[in-house]
């Protein structure tokens, strides 16, 4: 490789570094109170048991996947509740998790929702599309049944007890309900929750495992369940993130679900800045009652006496298309959202001023935690989840994870009256290739229906030299404006979101956000895809939609990614040919420029004017052979971005899903796991030397093919200076080695290729003649005095010359 070559790599990543620095320069909620356990075995009981916060807390210690709240529920077959009044009294309230859609593909819902009525809130999104797969587990999947161990006559027996089954899962396909008690797996016997889910773990997709369990006071039974991969989570409980990295799950870990709502403001009365809740209120700790429920909707009630305040939550979830339906890559539906209603009633005979608080998403995935990237729209440092909202006549904002866990107020607060405030488009929490967004379902975009709209950090503030600010969990914030309530049997203060929830594919997101008079034309969420600045973004744009079509072609992104370099490098054929020839030129004019330097040392005018005749005289351009460096550097920023950012590449494999190695092209190969013997300072993938915990061989083939080309094409060094310089490029590729390293397999991919093709082109051209370094620094110019034209007369003269004179 030739030394401008090596100068435009260094060239083309210090402009990358220098962009992405650019790009990243410059409340807490309350944990939730343990659940308490249902009578074991009267299902139509509404009692609690006194020790109901032990038994809880047994569970959670049974099974440490379980997030809080998640106790034993209805299962998702049964019978919908029909409103009753006057309601139940709010101590009798069971904790209970209840189902919207199905995570089964064909159903013709997007997705499965589980929901507890502890805070009337979301516990797990999953998506139903088979396209959309958790890239982080690589065990089989039966469905998150939120298992408990399986209580008795006052003792614990041998089961896990199931409290929630999703439609669509392989457990409900093959015949698993809620309050069944699964004894064994295969012929591995369990005993508690925690053996259910190390039998799980030990599983693989795509394979059959035979279940027993029993049902009420039945016989065992047996049933067969086809186990698949795990879909993708929107939103799940922040502790299994922690457990995927392998970090422990403090006590009292604050891991609320997602969507809890309370109240603001009562009358005078406001919540202070360090209170959850009104006091008195208690919504996002509290039992709501399930008035209605079946597969589409639910709604959830919580009535405040002393109050005289009725609150009502409404989540509706409606199918995507008619069961039968193909969901390919290429398919448009909507239909990756749902609905959230809150309702606000008058129970008193006098107004009452109200204004409620509505959170948003929480745990949405840390996928790409140690080699991820997102760019930042703003300055200040973006993490792996940060909060996205825009406002009407105003450009999008992503207030980055860093600035989120600090919770300065002129950073993370918007607040203002209606001059001040703009009305909010939309609002929510943007991970690397899924977003969840809260969108108000307003008759015109100009309503204001906020006093503010803030970030907010889950869990306490961390500590920047310990923990990865990164990674901390975080929601938005939406808080209304006051609204007077007319007396008992007035109008309710009802409003209504739709809340996007699914991958950032721009068929998809473009058909989401707020209309525009009627319009077609809509405020759409087209801006959560984000290449970085213009000139970086149109290449970005034209590389996915060349690699889609190439796709579309050969079925492998990998295969895709070649023939894109093929394609890349042929079109350039014919100026890195120039390139090539220039530098063979150059190689040629090395002698006579050592010469004009050695000549005019100290005359640097002389020096040049002398340079460039010389060039004039062999029609040779000194710049000549950049061009088509800096044509390759917008192509290589904007598919280093398309591979990081396309979702569709996502999850894309290199050979085939049933190859472990390389099978997600938007991530590094990862060919061996090394975090159980390599220093944490190395797998914790902060830092220069964080590479990660897995050993990637894509980038050490990638560097090793720029080392071989710089060793091919090099010229041979003719002077000190020269030398140092080339040894200084070498040790350079060591430094390139370490930010290769976590880089897409992708891109390693097209830099590989790229490689190959310019080696087998610099084959093809003509060779530059050999010449020896010693003896170029000796020759005498053209005006000297040799008379000899090649070694043979030089030796005759130097004989001659050593003969005595007669």
């Amino acid at each position: 490789m030739e030394r401008r070559f090596v100068t435009f790599l260094l060239l083309a990543f210090g402009i990358l570094m220098l962009n992405q620095a650019l790009n990243v320069w410059f409340n807490p909620l309350p944990p939730p109170q343990a659940a308490a356990d249902r009578e074991p075995d009267d299902q139509e009981s509404d009692v609690q048991d006194d020790d109901a916060p032990d038994a809880a807390a047994k569970a959670e210690e049974a099974d440490p996947h379980a997030p809080a709240g998640e106790d034993p529920a209805d299962g998702p077959d049964a019978e919908p509740i029909v409103a009753a009044a006057p309601p139940v009294p709010l101590q009798l309230v069971p904790l209970q998790l209840v189902t919207l859609g199905s995570v089964d593909a064909e159903s013709g819902y997007r997705m499965g929702i589980t929901l507890t009525n502890r805070g009337a809130a979301v516990v797990r999104l999953e998506l139903s599309n088979p396209q959309f797969r958790d890239t982080e587990d690589a065990s089989g999947y039966l469905g998150h049944l939120a298992a408990t161990d399986a209580p008795g006559d006052g003792a614990l027996v041998d089961g896990a007890l199931v409290n929630v089954v999703v439609p669509g899962t392989p457990a409900a396909q093959a015949g698993i309900m809620a309050d069944d008690v699964i004894t064994s797996i295969g012929v591995t016997a369990i005993s508690t929750a925690a053996d259910l889910l190390d039998a799980l773990r030990q599983t693989k997709p795509h394979r059959s495992v035979e279940l027993t369990y029993r049902r009420g006071q039945a016989l065992p039974k047996s049933v067969t369940a086809q186990l698949r991969r795990r879909p993708l989570e929107v939103m799940r409980p922040e502790r299994e993130h922690l457990e995927i990295r392998g970090e422990t799950v403090p006590q009292n870990f604050p891991d609320p679900a997602s969507f809890l709502t309370t109240l603001e403001q009562i009358g005078e009365q406001k919540i202070s800045d360090d209170a959850a809740e009104l006091k008195g209120v208690d919504l996002t700790l509290a039992n709501w009652e399930i008035i209605e429920q079946d597969e589409t909707h639910v709604t959830f009630r919580r009535v405040l006496s002393a109050q005289k305040l009725e609150v009502l939550k409404t989540y509706r979830l409606t199918k995507a298309a008619p069961p039968g339906w193909q969901d390919g890559p290429a398919s448009a539906t909507p239909g990756y959202d749902f609905d959230l209603e809150i309702e606000i009633r008058n129970l008193a005979d006098v107004q009452i001023d109200v204004a409620y608080r509505q959170d948003g998403p929480t745990g949405l995935p840390t996928e790409g935690w140690w080699y991820g990237y997102k760019i930042g729209r703003d300055w200040g440092g973006v993490g792996v989840r940060d909060m996205f909202v825009q406002f009407v006549n105003a450009e999008p904002k992503l207030i980055g994870a860093s600035t989120i866990a600090e919770q300065e107020k002129e950073d993370v607060e918007f607040i203002g009256v209606p001059l001040l405030l703009p009305p909010l488009l939309y609002a929510g929490i943007d991970a690397k290739y899924i977003s969840a967004v809260m969108i108000p379902c307003k008759a015109e975009i100009t309503e204001q229906w906020f006093e503010k709209v803030k970030a907010v950090r889950i869990g306490p503030e961390p500590d920047p030299k310990v923990d990865n600010v990164t990674l901390i969990n975080s929601t938005c914030r939406l808080i209304s404006r006051v609204h007077t309530l007319e007396p008992a049997g007035g109008e309710p203060l009802r409003q209504s979101y739709q809340i996007f929830a699914g991958p950032k594919r721009s068929d998809i997101i473009s058909q989401y956000g707020q209309p525009v008079a009627q319009a077609v034309k809509r405020h759409s969420l087209e801006s959560l895809v984000y290449y970085g600045w213009p000139i970086w973004a149109g290449v970005a744009k034209l590389m996915t939609l060349i690699l889609h079509m190439l796709y579309s072609v050969v079925g492998n992104y990998g295969l895709a990614i070649v023939l894109l370099t093929v394609m890349v490098r042929g079109c350039m054929f014919p100026l890195s040919k120039k390139q090539a020839l220039n530098m063979i030129k150059m190689q040629e004019l090395q002698p006579e420029i050592k010469k004009i330097a050695d000549k005019y040392k100290k005359d640097m005018e002389k020096r040049t004017r002398a340079q460039q005749e010389l060039f004039r005289k062999h029609n040779y351009h000194p710049m000549g052979g950049c061009l088509v460096m800096f044509l390759q550097l917008p192509i290589f920023l904007g598919l280093y971005r398309a591979l990081m950012i396309d979702i569709e590449l996502r999850d894309a494999p290199l050979i085939s899903e049933s190859v472990p190695w390389c099978s997600n092209l938007a991530a590094p190969d990862m060919l061996y796991d090394w975090s159980g013997f390599m220093p944490d300072f190395i797998t914790g993938a902060t830092g220069l030397l964080g590479l990660g915990p897995y050993l990637n061989v894509l980038p050490l083939v990638t560097v090793g093919l720029f080392i071989l080309q710089q060793k091919m094409f090099m010229p041979p060094p003719t002077d000190d200076q020269t030398a140092m310089q080339q040894k200084i490029m070498k040790y350079m590729m060591v430094f390139m080695g370490l930010i290769f390293y976590k880089v897409a397999s992708g891109l390693c991919l097209y830099f590989i290729v790229s490689s190959l093709w310019g080696i087998c082109e610099r084959k093809l051209l003509p060779k530059p003649p050999k010449r020896d370094a010693a003896a170029q620094a000796t020759k005498p110019s053209a005006s000297g005095s040799s008379n000899s034209s090649n070694g043979h007369s030089g030796k005759k003269s130097a004989k001659r010359a050593k003969q005595p004179r007669k």
